[in-house]
């Protein structure tokens, strides 16, 4: 079973995302992002990684746990027209 630290049981999913993250906000070629990279490769590479996928959803809006002011029910299409309405909390 996967947690947020690397354990004998499986290894941490947090991590992988933290490096996802990297990548998506680093210039691309840039050391950082191939480092990112190589990181994520090299992850891929030694575990095996279970995603338990959703089933029957119509819509899906993923948003950081940060954003606040965002619907919770409803219908997702709105969050959409209404991001000028949204916020980050601060960290901490």
């Amino acid at each position: 079973r996967a947690g947020r630290v690397d354990t004998p049981e499986g290894p941490s999913y947090d991590r992988l995302f933290e490096l996802s993250e990297k990548l998506a906000t680093a210039i691309p070629e840039s050391p950082e992002a191939l480092a990112a990279l190589d990181e994520i490769y090299q992850r891929l590479h030694d575990n095996v990684y279970f995603f338990v996928a959703l089933e029957k959803i119509l819509k899906t809006q993923l948003v950081s746990a940060r954003l606040g002011n965002v619907p919770t029910d409803g219908h997702s299409v709105g969050v959409n027209y209404s991001v000028e309405q949204m916020f980050f909390r601060s960290e901490g």
